[in-house]
């Protein structure tokens, strides 16, 4: 599926359609988001076009790894006006760590996949943590639950998205 097409799809009929129902197990969650306090927004990566769309145009910047599997991801995230930092902090990437550092002490949240777009999915890997602790600020876990979606591989990453009409 070309990243036009996707978009399309994501911003014209999937999104005047869908709802957001916002949900946090704590007052404090709720919080960090209505106020768009610093804090690292972790979610798996399966719900990356749900996140994109959700965060879209709220200058929140996003984690992505620096690979052809991510460039859809990337492509989407630029036209969703969400800025990006590149780069695999588990091998060597500080700069995009640094990037997300100083957006944090500048006040803004940032995004960082829990699993990564490499896998395991779901399973937790430290960086939206490292990223955390090195800036002072809280890990807000976001999760998304889908009422209806399809499932589509990219490159090895397997991701939802969600159909017309969707609750997330």
């Amino acid at each position: 599926m070309s990243t036009l097409l996707l978009y399309l799809y994501l911003a014209l009929i999937v999104g005047p359609t869908s709802r957001f129902r916002v949900c946090s197990a704590s007052a404090e969650g709720l919080q960090l988001l209505r106020e768009r306090r610093p804090a690292v927004h972790s979610y798996w990566f399966e719900g990356i076009f749900a996140v994109l769309f959700f965060y879209r145009e709220k200058k929140t910047q996003i984690l992505l790894t620096p690979s052809a599997k991510s460039d859809i991801f990337s492509r989407i995230a630029v036209l969703f006006r969400i800025p990006i930092a590149k780069g695999m902090i588990e091998s060597g990437g500080r700069n995009a760590m640094q990037i997300l550092i100083q957006k944090l002490q500048n006040g803004s949240p940032v995004l960082v996949s829990g699993d990564g777009s490499r896998g395991p999915e779901k399973s937790f890997k430290t960086n939206p943590l490292l990223i955390a602790q090195k800036s002072g600020v809280p890990v807000l876990p976001i999760g998304i639950r889908f009422s209806s979606s399809f499932h589509m591989n990219f490159d090895g990453a397997n991701v939802r998205i969600p159909m017309p009409f969707c609750l997330l």
